[in-house]
């Protein structure tokens, strides 16, 4: 069939469904080498259906990633799993907002480790960043803290050279 796509390596159920952005399946079958086909996205689909999108609930997007040339995936969630996923990136978040503080003994690793858990793709990146943010806050304190030793050694030093001068 003209336009056709398929993804290579991609197993597909037998008999496989033909989704068509663009003519009818039944346009597609009764002609299926005409040329007219290549500018629509007509495609095999293996996915899971539904007859009506209600069952659904909330929709999550985990991921998305290229497949082959001019394809793409998303992996995605619904229902209880898509709430459970929107919750755990709100403890994530609530683990962020209170990094630091007293009681609170989590380090960049763990929370860097929690993002591999279900969170919605565009939450992950956003807590990537709010975490890249507090490594760059850390960094920043390390070297004023260093630099504050590095004076106070300095200090140190030289007074006990003045000592040293000064004893007979």
């Amino acid at each position: 069939m003209e336009g056709l796509r398929k993804v290579p390596g991609e197993v597909y159920p037998n008999p496989v469904r033909i989704v068509s952005v663009g003519p009818t399946v039944d346009q597609l079958l009764s002609n299926p080498s005409n040329s007219e086909w290549n500018q629509y996205s007509i495609e095999f689909c293996g996915g899971t259906h539904l007859p009506k999108t209600k069952p659904i609930q909330l929709f999550v997007v985990l991921d998305e990633e290229a497949v082959a040339k001019g394809v793409r995936r998303i992996t995605a969630i619904t229902g209880v799993q898509a709430a459970n996923s929107l919750a755990k990136a709100r403890q994530v978040e609530d683990a962020i907002r209170s990094f630091g503080t007293p009681g609170n003994n989590s380090t960049i690793a763990d929370l860097l480790k929690r993002l591999e858990e279900e969170i919605p793709a565009w939450k992950k990146s956003e807590l990537r960043d709010q975490i890249g943010a507090l490594q760059n806050k850390q960094r920043q304190s390390a070297k004023t803290d260093l630099a504050s030793l590095q004076k106070l050694a300095a200090t140190y030093a030289e007074q006990t050279i003045q000592e040293l001068k000064a004893s007979p």
